[in-house]
């Protein structure tokens, strides 16, 4: 099963994906970790994508992130599934928040070693606008458009809860 997780800043994509991961028992992919080196510092983009290819390369996968110049074709095209978070721009305030407060001086699995949440008036205003301009949400609409058999826009915790349940049902039901 190949996954790729997309969705606003702060949706869950992470959460989601490590969850996906371990239900196929597959490796996982962080973007945030391809696109950044330490300190937030940018990756030279061959390098990312060299990286995003070797792993697409893998029988299965799940990864996780936005990225739409890093490797999207392809990741959008090889992925079973597209999953977009397209939660209220409240929770994901509520919840980027509630992580940095979790991680504070702490190392987080999904970012590049030496990058640590930062809650600077610029990412706020991209969780509650920025990020959702009608540049973004046309991006999102676009892939909805282009791999509609694949694509699932899922709001809330309940209907990620509910999703990645009948995903468990189905494997289950395969693996017999």
């Amino acid at each position: 099963m190949k996954i790729a997780v997309i969705g606003y800043t702060g949706s869950g994509k992470s959460s989601l994906a490590i969850r996906l991961a371990e239900l196929y028992n597959c490796p996982l992919m962080h973007l945030d970790k391809v696109h950044f080196n330490a300190d937030w510092q940018r990756r030279d983009r061959q390098e990312a994508y060299a990286e995003i290819d070797r792993f697409c390369d893998l029988p299965d996968w799940v990864i996780e992130g936005n990225y739409f110049s890093l490797g999207m074709d392809r990741r959008f095209e090889e992925a079973d599934r597209i999953l977009f978070l397209n939660c209220n721009r409240f929770r994901c305030l509520v919840q980027a928040l509630a992580r940095a407060y979790r991680y504070r001086g702490k190392q987080r699995d999904d970012l590049a070693d030496g990058c640590h949440d930062r809650i600077t008036p610029s990412f706020l205003a991209w969780i509650l606008f920025n990020g959702r301009s009608g540049k973004w949400l046309e991006k999102y609409h676009s892939i909805q458009r282009q791999y509609p058999e694949k694509f699932v826009s899922l709001h809330t915790r309940a209907e990620i809860d509910a999703y990645v349940e009948t995903l468990r049902k189905e494997k289950q039901q395969n693996d017999q």
